[in-house]
């Protein structure tokens, strides 16, 4: 069974399980009642929850939704609307765990993101499929093709890339709650993304002044989000790791001269000397030993213990991101916020000054053809390529009671 190694002092004492007791308190649906997370065979219907998921990806929360009371975001909101990160070393197993707890709280789980992710949320296009047609330092260089050659040009430029996809899925996770009500639980996320940097800058593979890049992008994005309810941190030794990278026999995996017991205890180390105590005073933080794997339903079970929705007093780090809203109008403003991302989250990883990192650096000519790519695909709201907006009275279905009747309509 699942050791939990460290909790933060301010862990709530037992509410009471709602598997295998009688003694389960009674669930009011405000926001300042006190409510631990629970499976979802269990969870406590709420009246007021209008049950049917908000098409946000197709039909965008307007303002106007929360002035005439059309779709309040907190009446989505129950016991379950939280945000779980898995973190871990390399192999330890957080997929395999991510996905059980989805799977018995009834979350949604994002995998891990990858420089997929990265294109796909705003591009649409695989650019690997069109390699061939771009400059060398505009090639598609992911996590695959670093392990296979640390010592790439474009090594530093491919951790950037991990970061902003990181944070395109955040951004994503959190619109997902605030439209459907339903918890997210991600593998990794942006805020320990600054591990792996550390770890490469120390082991050569990128530079300082890159690394400075990285930590300018990170300060100047990373106040957009707001931090998870809880991390669950997998403490697996690292010959266990390697162990386990081992058994999944992924080839770019085991050949590479990058995952070594060095570069994974580098990463150790910053998981439990830098990332979790930056964490744990705004967040819950389990950490286990996960030498064994364990029975997901042992990890519910902590958090089903865990006060989220306790009443704290202002001046309270704990869950300050989300103990400030007060009133329904302050869910439904965060909402049309994250409606948005796409809108201000390129603008804000736009970095112009590099601080002398070539290693970062796009030719004219590559850029160039990068650009002349996207417009050919006619691809909207890449991170090169923005589609200008027509004006209004050239869009389809632009007559006055269209538009009103397209707005109003659920």
């Amino acid at each position: 069974m699942a050791v939990a190694l460290r909790s933060i002092p301010q862990t709530a004492t037992l509410l009471g399980s709602a598997r295998g007791s009688s003694l389960v308190r009674p669930v009011l649906f405000n926001l300042t009642v006190v409510r631990g997370m629970r499976a979802k065979e269990f969870k406590m219907e709420n009246p007021m929850n209008p049950h049917k998921p908000w098409p946000y990806e197709t039909k965008p929360y307007k303002w106007y939704h929360s002035i005439f009371n059309l779709d309040r975001t907190s009446n989505r909101i129950d016991e379950n609307s939280k945000v779980i990160v898995v973190e871990g070393n390399i192999g330890a197993g957080k997929s395999t765990l991510a996905k059980g707890l989805a799977e018995i709280l009834g979350m949604r789980y994002y995998p891990e993101a990858d420089f997929n992710t990265y294109y796909e949320m705003f591009s649409g296009v695989d650019l690997k499929k069109y390699a061939h047609e771009l400059g060398p330092t505009a090639q598609p260089f992911g996590i695959k093709e670093f392990y296979e050659d640390p010592t790439h040009a474009l090594v530093a430029r491919m951790q950037v890339s991990k970061y902003v996809a990181r944070y395109y899925q955040y951004c994503e996770a959190l619109l997902h709650l605030f439209s459907t009500g339903q918890g997210v639980i991600l593998e990794r996320s942006a805020y320990s993304d600054f591990v792996f940097v550390d770890a490469m800058m120390k082991n050569g593979y990128v530079g300082r002044p890159a690394r400075r890049y990285y930590y300018e992008l990170k300060n100047n994005t990373i106040q957009d989000l707001m931090r998870p309810h809880c991390i669950i941190y997998l403490d697996a030794p690292v010959d266990v790791c390697m162990e386990r990278i081992a058994k999944r026999n992924i080839g770019y995996e085991v050949n590479s001269s990058v995952i070594t017991p060095e570069y994974l205890k580098t990463l150790e180390n910053g998981y439990k000397e830098h990332y979790l105590p930056q964490m744990e005073t705004f967040c819950q933080t389990l950490v286990y030993d996960w030498t064994e794997f364990a029975d997901p339903e042992a990890i519910v079970e902590d958090l089903e213990k865990v006060e989220f929705d306790k009443h704290r007093y202002y001046y309270d780090p704990m869950f300050r991101d989300w103990s400030e809203f007060y009133i329904n109008e302050d869910w439904d403003e965060t909402r049309v916020k994250f409606q948005k991302w796409k809108d201000w989250a390129r603008e804000h990883t736009d970095i112009p000054e590099t601080y002398g990192a070539g290693e970062l650096w796009v030719t004219a000519d590559d850029n160039a053809g990068l650009r002349d790519l996207k417009e050919r695909l006619k691809v909207e709201k890449g991170p090169y390529y923005v589609r200008p907006t027509p004006p209004y009275y050239l869009k389809p279905g632009s007559g006055a009671f269209a538009k009103f009747k397209a707005a109003f309509a659920l």
